[in-house]
């Protein structure tokens, strides 16, 4: 088992991902808004022309298995 701690993604990670040899755990999943700040300002949507003020993010711990370990 790897124990990846906490992770941050601007999509939402599924809470069991499975590959050929490798099972990803992801748990603590939360959604944050984040308001625009100096150091990060927001941004133009290109697709409705609307300036976009804040970002939303998830949090999330994130484990890996070998295939082997995760279904023993």
């Amino acid at each position: 088992m790897i124990d990846y701690g906490k992770q941050k993604s601007t999509v939402r990670p599924e809470e069991l991902e499975l590959t050929e040899t490798k099972v990803f755990v992801s748990s603590n999943i939360t959604e944050v808004n984040e308001d625009e700040t100096d150091g990060q300002p927001g941004f133009m949507d290109t697709c409705n022309g609307c300036f976009i003020s804040s970002c939303r993010y998830y949090n999330n711990q994130l484990l890996q298995y070998s295939f082997m370990e995760y279904f023993e």
